[in-house]
């Protein structure tokens, strides 16, 4: 295998991580429009326009897609240095590490040196 040079490593390194910072970001995105911006709004035109709580339901079931669709694809984002899934090893999960549970490269490493 080829020896890579650090502005290769880096130029890796930055590509790959775009991918992770774009789902943490649609993550935070979805859940704080939903939070305060369509649940308040659903509940005050249900108490204007008299609709039932399935119009509620459907919103939370929408929300409920949107936010684990995100959040599926923000814990499934491969490392840059290995390939495999950051967060998850058979049969374990860690949402709370700081580094990848394979090879133990930091989040959001500026190289894959280091």
């Amino acid at each position: 295998m080829d020896e890579l040079t650090k502005s290769d490593s880096r130029a890796i390194a930055d590509s790959e991580w775009n991918e992770y910072r774009t789902w943490t970001k649609l993550t935070w995105a979805v859940l704080i429009t939903f939070i305060f911006v369509v649940f308040p709004l659903v509940g005050y035109l249900s108490s204007l326009l008299h609709w039932t709580e399935k119009a509620a339901f459907a919103t939370f079931a929408v929300f409920a897609v949107c936010y684990g669709y995100a959040n599926y694809k923000l814990y499934h984002v491969a490392c840059p240095r290995c390939g495999k899934w950051i967060y998850n090893k058979p049969r374990c999960r860690n949402d709370f590490t700081r580094y990848c549970l394979h090879c133990g490269l930091p989040i959001l490493a500026k190289s894959l040196d280091e």
